[in-house]
Formats: C-alpha cells, sequence, structure tokens
C-alpha cells in the first residue's frame, strides 16, 4: 500500500517541479513513480505515470524522453480501459504527437477520442471533455482551419458554463479556457466572439483576485493586444505585447513556452507600423525559444519560419539575385515529408503573374511556378493560404494597374461569370471557390482597396475552399490580361 501511495504522491511533486522549472526534478521524480508501478504490476499506475509525464516532456521540449512515452501509451491504447484512464491516455498520445511533428497521426488519435465523447458523453467526466475540445481546438488551429479550431473552443466554453463542469474546474482554468476562445475568434474574424469573451475573463479575474503578476493577467493583455491589432490599433496592440512580455520575463522559466506566441504578436504589429528589422528579430528570437521544445516540423516552428522566409523577401526590396533563405522541411497528411523555399515559391508566382500582364504571349502556367505538393503544403500543413492569396492579390493588381487602362482594371466581374463556361469545359471547382475568388478580385481591383491575410474574407474558409480560390484568382487573372492585352 505505501508504494502506491508514494507513487501517488510523487506524481504531485512532480507537477510541482515542472511549474517551478525544476524539469530534471520533475522527470526523476516521474521515473520514481514508475518504478513503484512496475513493483506493483499495476498497470493503471504506470498509465497515470506516463500522463502525469506528457505536459512536462512536451512543455519543456524533451523530446527524446517524448519519444519514450509514446511507446508505452501505444501499448495502452490497445488496452480496454475505462473513460477515465483511456481518454487521458489517448489524450497524451495526441500532444506528444503534435510536438513531435506528427499532425496526421495526433488527429487521428483526437478524433478517436471525440467519438468516445459523442457516443457516451454522459459516462465522460466533464473535465475530461473539456481537455479533448481543448486538444482538439489547438489541432484544427495548427492545420489551418480557424473556424473549426473556434468551435471546439466555445465547445469548451459551454461545458464549463454547467455547474457540474464549474465545480472540477479551478477559477484560473476557466479564465485561460475563456482566453484560448478569444484567440481563436480573433484568428476566424470573429472579433463580436472576442469581446464578450474577453469580458467574462475579466469579471472572473477580478472576482477571484488575480493580480498583475498571475498568468491570467498576462494571457488577457496578450489576447486584448490581438484584437486591437485587429482592429487597426497598433500602438496600443504593440504596447499591449510588449506589457504581456515583461510580465513573462518576470515569472521564470516555468513560463517560457508561453513567450513566442507574444513575440511574434509583437512581430506582426512591427511589421505592419514599417519596423522590418524589429519585427524580424522578435520572430529569431521567438523561433529560437520553440526550436528547443518542437522539432523543426511543428507548425509553431513553421510559421515562425514561413514570416523569417516572407520578411527576408520583403527586406530584400526587390533584388533577386539575394540567396534564397533555407528551405523549411514540411511534414503533412497530403504530402508527405517534402523540402519547400517558400521565398522561391512566391518569387515564381510573382514572376509568372508579371508576365502575363507584360507580355501578350506569355503562356505561363501555375505547374512552371510551383508544384502540387508545395501547394498543398502552403495551403494545408503550413495554413498559410491567407497569406498566399493577399500576395497574389496584390502583385495582380500592382500588375494589373501599370499596365493596363485604369477604367478597365477597375471594372467588376460580374458575379453571373462562369469560369467553366469561358473555358469550355468543367474545371471540377465549387460554386462558392468561384464565388469567392470574384468577390476578391472585385475588392481588391476596387480603387482604394487592398485584401489583407487576416481578412474575415480569408481567414473564415478552409484550407480546400481557399486552396480551389487562389487557382480560380489565377485563371481568371489570366484571362483578364489577355482581354485587356486584346484591347491596347
Amino acid at each position: 500500500m505505501w508504494k502506491l501511495v508514494a507513487a501517488l504522491t510523487r506524481l504531485h511533486l512532480a507537477h510541482a517541479y515542472s511549474l517551478v522549472g525544476r524539469v530534471d526534478d520533475a522527470l526523476a521524480t516521474i521515473g520514481d513513480a514508475m518504478i513503484f508501478g512496475f513493483d506493483l504490476s499495476d498497470y493503471r499506475i504506470i498509465a497515470q505515470t506516463v500522463v502525469a509525464a506528457e505536459p512536462i516532456v512536451t512543455i519543456h521540449g524533451h523530446r527524446d524522453t517524448a519519444e519514450v512515452l509514446l511507446g508505452y501509451l501505444d501499448q495502452f491504447t490497445t488496452m480496454e480501459l475505462d473513460h477515465d484512464l483511456q481518454l487521458p491516455v489517448l489524450l497524451a498520445q495526441v500532444n506528444i504527437l503534435r510536438m513531435l511533428g506528427q499532425p496526421e497521426n495526433a488527429s487521428a488519435v483526437c478524433a478517436r477520442a471525440l467519438d468516445i465523447i459523442r457516443t457516451d458523453q454522459a459516462n465522460v467526466p466533464a473535465k475530461l471533455q473539456v481537455k479533448a475540445f481543448t486538444t482538439a481546438s489547438l489541432l484544427a488551429r495548427d492545420r489551418g482551419n480557424p473556424a473549426q479550431a473556434l468551435g471546439h473552443a466555445l465547445a469548451v466554453v459551454g461545458l464549463q458554463q454547467q455547474p457540474i463542469t464549474a465545480a472540477q474546474l479551478t477559477s484560473l482554468a476557466r479564465i485561460l479556457n475563456l482566453h484560448a476562445a478569444a484567440d481563436a475568434a480573433v484568428t476566424a474574424g470573429r472579433l463580436d466572439i472576442t469581446q464578450t469573451l474577453l469580458t467574462q475573463a475579466r469579471d472572473l479575474i477580478s472576482n477571484n483576485g488575480f493580480d498583475e503578476t498571475s498568468i491570467a493577467s498576462v494571457d488577457h493583455v496578450t489576447i486584448q493586444a490581438r484584437l486591437s491589432a485587429a482592429v487597426g490599433q497598433l500602438d496600443q496592440a504593440r504596447g499591449g505585447f510588449e506589457q504581456a512580455i515583461a510580465m513573462l520575463d518576470g515569472m521564470g522559466s516555468g513560463y517560457l513556452p508561453r513567450l513566442p506566441a507574444v513575440l511574434v504578436g509583437l512581430a506582426d504589429v512591427l511589421h505592419d507600423q514599417g519596423d522590418l528589422p524589429a519585427a524580424i528579430a522578435r520572430v529569431e528570437q521567438a523561433l529560437a525559444i520553440d526550436r528547443e521544445i518542437y522539432t523543426i516540423d511543428h507548425p509553431e516552428t513553421a510559421h515562425e519560419r514561413i514570416r523569417l522566409q516572407l520578411w527576408t523577401q520583403e527586406a530584400d526590396q526587390g533584388n533577386r539575385t539575394h540567396p534564397t533563405a533555407p528551405t523549411i522541411t514540411v511534414v503533412g497528411e497530403h504530402i508527405g515529408r517534402i523540402p519547400l523555399d517558400v521565398v522561391q515559391l512566391l518569387r515564381n508566382i510573382q514572376t509568372g503573374l508579371e508576365q502575363l500582364a507584360t507580355d501578350r504571349d506569355a503562356r505561363w502556367r501555375v505547374a512552371d511556378a510551383a508544384s502540387g505538393d508545395d501547394l498543398l503544403a502552403i495551403f494545408y500543413d503550413l495554413a498559410q493560404g491567407p497569406t498566399l492569396i493577399a500576395l497574389t492579390l496584390q502583385w495582380i493588381r500592382q500588375y494589373l494597374s501599370a499596365n493596363f487602362d485604369a477604367d478597365r482594371v477597375t471594372r467588376p466581374i460580374p458575379p453571373s461569370f462562369d469560369l467553366s463556361t469561358v473555358c469550355g469545359e468543367d474545371l471540377g471547382y465549387d460554386k462558392a471557390a468561384q464565388t469567392l475568388a470574384t468577390e476578391l478580385l472585385n475588392a481588391t481591383l476596387a480603387v482604394g482597396a487592398h485584401i489583407e491575410s487576416d481578412s474575415p474574407m480569408l481567414l473564415a474558409n478552409d484550407p480546400a475552399l481557399l486552396h480551389q480560390t487562389w487557382h480560380i484568382v489565377v485563371w481568371m487573372y489570366g484571362l483578364l490580361t489577355a482581354a485587356h492585352h486584346r484591347c491596347l
């Protein structure tokens, strides 16, 4: 009996060590608990120990230990376990797979966990339901589906509004769940929802006595800064992000994994304010931290590297002889594992669009600029479809305005326009994608218009729709340039 008590006590001790940044002590304590579990031949103790170890190794970046834990978790998933143990095992497996840069495997395991909840919700503890939907929201965000990420996050908010669930969650947990949903709402372009959730979170912070040095306050300042940036209040957003960074700097190494997201938020604001060197420096700082935690293929790291490549191109100021930035390795269910040079891909597309506008005999095709796998990686696995579409629209406006009559360029495309009819064959594109492409082109070519990558028109749609939309935009641009050339 004493070994059982000792094992469970060590799990709590390991968690405490982790919170104060004593990672080696936390892992050593986990090891002690594992030994007791094996001595007792108690698979439940071993499973609980592995589950308790997961957040320590994923937050603090111990990849070798994570792979060992994954081996144990794979064995437990083949056992007949009750929900109280089966769901924690599955969710621990999801978090480790996510950390190791295996999003397709993580999504498959997460789907299994959600299926258990949907088919037997009455018998699944509310706290586990919250954890499952929180994990699903993170995965949806990673895979570029902001609407689905918001839906899962709002499911958590709905659960914790039920008295039986609220009683199982600490006030801090409920605040952080509200913040997570507010963050997802910003990304999905639902700023009205963001403000409502922040108000609820602020009331909880005030009513429960959290001071300005708490993580609840840090998160609140960060999400408020994101909201300010989304509505164009850049000075206010910059001040908020800088305040959050200062708060995190004073909270110890245990909170270091939270810093990169705030640094990237500040970098985006600095970029929008035109301070490109400072923006690049902040992203490099974030990348240095995240590379100690995640694999190079992880979405957190990939997004930072994409920013560096895009902004390196911008800093290049059009000098196409500048060496390209290193390629990134992308791993995804659609493409397998491929190297991808984002800057070169963008240059290829920009060059092709320019050729269509300046050379009436140009016969440029998308395949000349990017392979199908490259585009799948951009839209699905890196979730950068909105960025590619926004850049493409920016170049389209630039080249049409520079080479053709302004009155013709700004003339709107009629809503009745059908690409398949014009081309004389069914191109296999959804009507919704063609409608969105027409709306984006008309908005772009209207006098004074400009589409940003965080436009609600782009963020509120899924990768498959955006992928088709981009292809249709390029098709329609080719038809427009051909028509304008004939009128010269």
